[in-house]
């Protein structure tokens, strides 16, 4: 005989979607929280220490009734049309709600959530990717900066309208942008994946405070890019000629427009603490019609100028239009002195999708390697100098000791 009157049984949970929120909220003075779901003594304790102040709005009574569809829509619209919710958050937990939605429906919550946000509130959300998930959305609990308490659930059950991709998310509400997802990381909840965004209502990219953020670390990027869990290395005597450049310039400003990696941005932060991230190649892909660059990508302060961008092997990848804009828009954030790395693949086969490439030393790389395609027309240097236009080729590395087969590196620089 089960016994009802027992407590209900809670599952520990790794939260780096909290600590990165933690690690940048910390130090305000004052932040206000609303938080979607149930109400928990344990999350008020956590955010009172932070002198935050914290609205429950127990959404989850919502989704009670199996159906759910237009009548919860209407229920959720009567809620925060009556919840006087007459305050600007600076973060907003959503926990997993957005699972029992179906894409209409997540317009229409995120339209709702909108008018409470001030330019860069923060938006934590839970996403199950499995064909069966809880029932009913969980009860979610923050024990520290760390740990979070998720109710087990007494039952799956087949989700009753497709995963929302992130991608497709993301077009629903182009006034967010993707901070970070995070999956698979020791203690995280076996299927439960997090992704935390920040309102950005004119999308200027301005410098993300990531000092303390836990980034994606490479076992993350093999289990959530589908990468083969194979791993190459290679020395990069491009790069060590780069890091020899900057070495003596105080605080270089670096521009990383790869995958965001928890390993490269360690090694970066050691050379410097000026340092831009922003995965191009991803807000590409998030496009449904042919990639195009919006006015959010690459915007940064008129007097910023960087002393290094480093595009990894995304050029492999953009169409023509697209390396053609890319450069035209990082002409004005560099300077005489700017060098700009590339690495560009030869051969009959190049991989499927970007690969990630981690910073070791100074010389060399680790590569997460993708699986192979046919390789269609090579993308030789001269057809890149074509698309540049102001740019030219300051020196080519192939075929030194330690680099991989079929890995050409480029330093490009501004015409003189």
């Amino acid at each position: 005989m089960i016994d009802v009157s027992a407590p209900p049984a809670y599952v520990p949970h790794r939260s780096p979607g909290l600590t990165a929120i933690y690690n940048q909220i910390k130090g305000s003075r004052v932040n206000h929280v609303l938080d979607l779901g149930m109400s928990s003594a344990k999350s008020f304790n956590f955010f009172s220490q932070l002198s935050c102040k914290i609205r429950f709005e127990s959404l989850n009574d919502l989704f009670q009734e199996e159906g759910f569809s237009d009548p919860l829509l209407e229920r959720l619209d009567q809620h925060f049309d009556h919840a006087r919710l007459l305050d600007h958050y600076d973060l907003i937990l959503t926990w997993d709600l957005l699972n029992y939605l179906d894409l209409p429906g997540v317009e229409r919550l995120m339209s709702k959530i909108i008018p409470l946000c001030r330019p860069n509130t923060l938006i934590h959300s839970v996403r199950y990717l499995g064909s069966d998930i809880p029932r009913l959305p969980q009860h979610f609990q923050i024990v520290d900066q760390y740990q979070l308490l998720v109710s087990a659930p007494t039952d799956q059950a087949p989700r009753l309208h497709n995963s929302h991709d992130t991608a497709r998310l993301l077009r629903l509400v182009p006034s967010f942008y993707l901070e970070h997802t995070y999956l698979n990381f020791d203690g995280m909840i076996p299927g439960l994946m997090e992704n935390v965004l920040r309102f950005q209502p004119q999308k200027s990219l301005l410098r993300h405070r990531q000092a303390s953020d836990e980034l994606a670390d490479t076992e993350t990027i093999y289990a959530a890019a589908s990468i083969q869990p194979s791993r190459d290395t290679h020395r990069s005597p491009a790069l060590q000629r780069v890091f020899k450049e900057i070495a003596t310039a105080e605080q270089p400003a670096i521009l990383d427009l790869g995958p965001k990696t928890r390993q490269n941005y360690d090694f970066l932060h050691s050379l410097t603490q000026n340092i831009y991230a922003e995965n191009i190649y991803q807000e590409l892909q998030i496009q449904a019609a042919e990639p195009r660059f919006k006015a959010h990508m690459l915007n940064y302060p008129k007097h910023l100028r960087f002393d290094v961008v480093l595009l990894w092997d995304i050029l492999n990848f953009l169409p023509p239009s697209a390396i053609e804009e890319l450069f035209r828009r990082l002409r004005p954030h560099l300077h005489a002195g700017s060098v700009i790395h590339a690495l560009v693949y030869s051969g009959r086969e190049i991989p499927e999708i970007p690969q990630t490439f981690v910073l070791r030393t100074r010389g060399e790389l680790e590569i997460a390697t993708a699986a192979k395609r046919p390789a269609s027309e090579p993308l030789i240097s001269s057809r890149l100098l074509k698309l540049m236009k102001t740019f030219c080729l300051a020196e080519t590395f192939v075929f030194q000791p330690g680099m991989q087969r079929g890995i050409y590196e480029y330093l490009f620089r501004l015409q003189t």
